[in-house]
């Protein structure tokens, strides 16, 4: 899939009018394939913490449903993935892909990573737990990734759990924080051609 930008009042493709959306250009090794490599996830919707780049902090109260946001660009179809360093083990929050964005409560996330205050992490797809829990570390890298129409989870490149719930595009990068406090630092998006 193609990662687009979702209409911005304040952008302009070109000529085109401002709320156009705008297509990233293909560059590099995605020259002649319509896919878009790893870019930082711009943020939309912000409610209930701070925007600093492709970084997230909340600043609301603990607890679910008053913090969140979600990515401009969208991975229209095919295989892309989203992915962050955990940088903290003592907060709750979770990232992953969404078909949507209408709240910032974690239901509303269709495949995400749930990442605990006690050092575990474990997956929730449309606000259900799904597999077993598994530890994570500061500095490990995550990724909810679509495969050839299948969601993966994993952690430094190793499969943790494998989806039976096929994507639904278009898919944003979709966040819920519960801890005040707590980040979701350098976020990337990235999206091939379907």
């Amino acid at each position: 899939g193609r990662v687009k930008k979702r209409s911005n009042p304040t952008e302009t493709n070109g000529a085109a009018s401002p709320g156009t959306p705008y297509i990233w250009p293909a560059t590099g090794d995605d020259a002649g394939t319509g896919g878009s490599g790893p870019q930082p996830v711009t943020w939309t919707s912000a409610v209930g913490l701070t925007v600093n780049g492709n970084s997230l902090t909340k600043t609301a109260a603990s607890g679910w449903g008053n913090a969140g946001a979600s990515s401009v660009q969208s991975i229209l179809s095919g295989d892309g993935y989203v992915e962050v360093t955990a940088n903290e083990t003592n907060t709750y929050r979770m990232i992953g892909l969404s078909n949507g964005d209408t709240n910032q409560n974690f239901p509303e996330l269709d495949h995400a990573i749930n990442l605990t205050s006690n050092g575990t992490m474990i997956v929730y797809e449309n606000g259900a737990p799904k597999g077993s829990s598994v530890s994570y570390a500061n500095g490990d890298l995550l990724r909810v990734a679509i495969e050839g129409g299948v969601v993966k989870y994993k952690k430094n490149g190793n499969v943790f759990y494998t989806s039976t719930v096929a994507p639904a595009y278009p898919l944003l990068v979709y966040t819920a924080l519960h801890t005040t406090g707590a980040t979701l630092n350098s976020v990337m998006i990235s999206g091939a051609a379907g």
